[in-house]
């Protein structure tokens, strides 16, 4: 509870609290009454709300306040209903007073006049922040990200009591972000790459170069389909039996529904934006044109492996014999014609890939092979999962690695070509130190996915210290552990090695899948006295069957022993620039490593 409302509390009761506040004009407030507290919460609120439409109409620009509604709404109605659209993240500057508590509550909620505007400016840096982080999706191709910031942008920019006024470098954004939107449609060329029965290669490029990541879907002849995945410039599209592959329609995603809870409750509101230029159409082309584009396709993976082809083999003849069975299995799913090319570990591995999913191999796999201390790794099997009780698809590239003995003895998702070369082109470390950073990186994302709590909890030091967070929309508290952010409140969590072990459990246990998708990373090498240790800051996005969510996760790593490396701080964060007070860390010993990187 913030000072003013402290002052007050520390000196009357409720009831002679209530008055005050009703009889001072620096505050408005609503009262509410229910059966519980929090009805009556929820009513005071409700009449708060109508309160501040009220004292805040006159500020809102009405001929560009789009609200779905009926037009001839008076205008307090119409600023009503954005102003709802503030109380579930973004009133958190509110305050309640109980003056009854159930069965006969009376609750009043306040805030003081000049909170009223914090509550817009809040709103007005969260698009400024969407559209930097849309931006910074455009330069690293990862055009989901940008397509959603954007739209996450705009719809938010609707709801401002002056949307056209809003300027960032020089652009109104009321009319900029629509453009920009409207560039990466343009700018997204999709070819067919390969049509083998129902199955359909695409390969997509944006101003040329390999798209990082793009969600789309496709019309197969009845309806749109659920949202497929494009990775690193590839994905795979099923059509039904009979329909006409020769001029396929697709509609680029960008709305992302339901998967922010702030712009949920402002496109239930407002009127939303049609983008016509999201919807394209693809030529299937003849089979020389698609022997074209599979060579662009060849091309880009010898472009992406060109950081460390210092690494690849002279003969790799053995290898390619086997990644060709192996992909004949997947194929045509008699996956125990591979059993006797992989360990008994790397086949549990391999199995446990092949449930993560509906399997499948998009196009011709393009191998390279690169040698490790103990073994070699091949990249990479374009695949796609698909789950039975929902509607996201995933593309992943393969990996597997084969130990000494040339059997396969790991099988996991590589990092996409932004977050690789980020690995293998800064730095000054040996190539062979890069390999067994981006091996652990792939291998870490990858037990997420196949839910390998064995593989985790060997990785985690006994001793380390470990951070969750985790964004909650609620009104604040002063406790030491949470931040405030932007206006969003972040949760952090010290918990040790057992807890976040059993935590881990409980979320494998109830989503159908997880995903990691790694993007953007800074790796930092820590002093001489830590040997081969290293600090990794890198962009996630999680997504699972029941939650996702975005951020940067930080790793503390021991590569001395490059066969068993292991981390002893993990933290994450929403931000690239976030702070965590030192207080959760407490006694351990591990913090101060981290405070001299500024990542």
């Amino acid at each position: 509870m913030c000072a003013w409302a402290l002052s007050l509390s520390a000196q009357k009761k409720p009831s002679q609290q209530a008055e005050a506040i009703k009889n001072d004009t620096t505050y408005l407030y609503g009262e509410g009454r229910g059966a519980t507290d929090s009805d009556a919460d929820q009513n005071a609120l409700a009449n708060l709300i109508s309160k501040i439409s009220v004292d805040v109409v006159s500020n809102f620009d009405m001929e560009h306040l789009e609200v779905k509604q009926n037009a001839q709404l008076e205008s307090k109605e119409k600023v009503e209903m954005i102003v709802k659209t503030y109380s579930s993240a973004s009133l958190t500057n509110t305050q309640s007073l109980f003056v009854k508590h159930e069965p006969n509550a009376y609750v009043l909620r306040y805030v003081k006049n000049s909170e009223v505007r914090k509550i817009f400016k809040e709103r007005e840096d969260r698009v400024v922040e969407y559209v930097r982080n849309a931006q910074s999706a455009t330069e690293n191709v990862r055009l989901d990200d940008a397509l959603r910031y954007y739209y996450w942008a705009l719809c938010l920019l609707k709801t401002l009591p002056q949307p056209t006024k809003l300027k960032l470098q020089g652009h109104t954004l009321a009319n900029w972000i629509p453009d920009q939107m409207n560039d990466i449609f343009k700018g997204i060329e999709v070819k067919v790459a390969n049509k083998d029965g129902n199955d359909v290669d695409l390969y997509a490029t944006f101003k040329g170069n390999p798209v990082t990541s793009l969600e789309f879907r496709f019309m197969d002849g009845l309806n749109y389909s659920s949202p497929r995945s494009v990775k690193d410039g590839l994905a795979q599209i099923e059509f039904r039996p009979g329909v006409d592959m020769d001029n396929i329609q697709l509609r680029y995603e960008y709305e992302f529904a339901g998967q922010d809870k702030e712009v949920t409750a402002v496109t239930q509101a407002i009127r939303g934006t049609a983008f016509p230029k999201a919807t394209a159409f693809v030529g299937a082309g003849k089979k020389k044109q698609q022997q074209q584009v599979q060579a662009q396709v060849q091309q880009q993976v010898k472009a992406s492996s060109e950081a460390i082809s210092s690494l690849e083999l002279d003969k790799a003849k053995d290898y390619l014999r086997v990644m060709g069975d192996v992909v004949k299995a997947i194929q045509t799913k008699r996956y125990d014609k591979a059993k006797g090319y992989f360990t008994a570990n790397g086949y549990q591995m391999f199995e446990q890939l092949i449930r993560y999913g509906n399997a499948s191999v998009i196009g011709t796999p393009q191998y390279t092979f690169y040698s490790l201390p103990d073994g070699v790794v091949c990249r990479s099997v374009p695949m796609q999962f698909a789950f039975k009780n929902n509607h996201r698809t995933f593309c992943e590239d393969v990996t597997f690695t084969f130990d000494a003995q040339q059997k396969i003895d790991c099988v996991a998702f590589a990092l996409d070509q932004v977050a690789r070369k980020d690995i293998f082109t800064k730095g000054a470390w040996p190539d062979s130190t890069r390999m067994v950073i981006a091996t652990f990186l792939e291998n870490y994302k990858t037990a997420f996915a196949l839910k390998r709590l064995d593989y985790i909890e060997s990785i985690f030091s006994d001793d380390a210290l470990i951070i969750t967070g985790h964004v909650v929309k609620r009104a604040p508290k002063t406790m030491e552990n949470e931040k405030y952010l932007s206006n969003e409140y972040v949760k952090y969590t010290r918990q040790d090695k057992r807890q976040y072990i059993r935590n881990l459990e409980r979320c494998f246990r109830s989503n159908e899948f997880i995903n990691l998708r790694f993007t953007d990373n800074e790796v930092l090498k820590l002093a001489k006295e830590h040997g081969e240790s290293y600090g990794i800051l890198i962009h996630q996005d999680y997504y699972s069957s029941s939650y996702s969510d975005t951020g940067y996760l930080c790793l503390l790593v021991d590569f001395n022993n490059p066969q068993k490396p292991t981390i002893v701080l993990r933290t994450w964060q929403p931000q690239r620039d976030a702070t965590i007070s030192p207080n959760l860390a407490r006694d351990s010993k591990y913090w101060g490593l981290l405070t001299p990187y500024k990542f």
